[in-house]
């Protein structure tokens, strides 16, 4: 059974994602806000990757022909695209970290009884 509301057709008992958040607490609502924020920084990071690798390699390549050339590895490049591969891989922790809980928070007190008074 629809209900025809203007353009949409909107099933019985069925409620629209708005109408969800409406529902929400503020704590609720702050919850799955940080959450998705932890989200987002989750989804940034797959191409830093992909471009801090990229350095990574060119500077390894810089590494190998200097010790062809001189017979000694300097290392001084290498090392800055590492450290910022480990701060990057640090973010990401606690992003995770932030998405994940924060989501499960969210849902506990989405989906536990309220007391009734």
């Amino acid at each position: 059974s629809t209900q025809s509301t203007g353009k949409k057709k909107v099933k019985e008992g069925m409620a629209s994602f708005c109408e969800i958040i409406k529902k929400n607490s503020r704590t609720e609502n702050l919850w799955i806000a940080i959450g998705a924020f932890g989200g987002a920084v989750n989804g940034a990071t797959m191409p830093i990757f992909a471009f801090l690798f990229a350095e990574v390699i060119d500077a390894l390549a810089v590494v190998l022909k200097g010790t062809l050339e001189t017979g000694e590895p300097d290392y001084s490049a290498t090392d800055k695209w590492s450290l910022y591969f480990l701060i990057t891989a640090f973010i990401i922790g606690i992003a995770n970290f932030v998405q994940i809980n924060f989501m499960s928070m969210s849902g506990v007190s989405f989906t536990s009884p309220t007391p009734s008074p």
